[in-house]
């Protein structure tokens, strides 16, 4: 990780942790997660290595389910955009953001954000599939 550490004060106090990811070499993202209290004090040590979030929040107790995700082109600010090793003015960039919460109490244990690269990800956004639906979709359009 880039850096990790408390942010926030009272109960918006949480547990976050910036990581730089790279492709052969090439900086391609940075992910901050973030941990509410008292959750945090029981994963913060884990999650700063490369542990899956998902693991850790399952081996502290909680049944992690994705409850929102965000995609947008947002151009980064100064400090996400000097992460990217972008100097003057960095482009739009895609920026995923997330909300997991515990399954079973519906409260939330984890917000993530991903800043990616435009020039080393593509982004496919795909709306209105329901995945249980019973009849498959027939393409002939291809």
């Amino acid at each position: 990780p880039v850096g990790h550490g408390w942010t926030g004060r009272g109960p918006r106090r949480s547990f976050e942790v910036t990581r730089v990811r790279t492709i052969d070499g090439l900086v391609a993202s940075v992910g901050i997660d973030r941990f509410p209290r008292p959750l945090a004090d029981v994963v913060a040590a884990d999650v700063t290595g490369d542990a899956s979030v998902f693991d850790v929040l399952q081996a502290a107790g909680v049944s992690p389910r994705r409850d929102a995700v965000t995609v947008a082109l947002v151009v980064p600010d100064r400090d996400i955009a000097s992460l990217l090793e972008y100097s003057a003015s960095a482009p739009p960039c895609w920026r995923l953001s997330s909300t997991t919460i515990d399954g079973v109490t519906g409260e939330v244990v984890h917000r993530s954000e991903a800043w990616m690269r435009p020039d080393m990800f593509e982004v496919t956004v795909e709306l209105g599939r329901d995945p249980s639906a019973v009849h498959p979709v027939v393409d002939s359009l291809g």
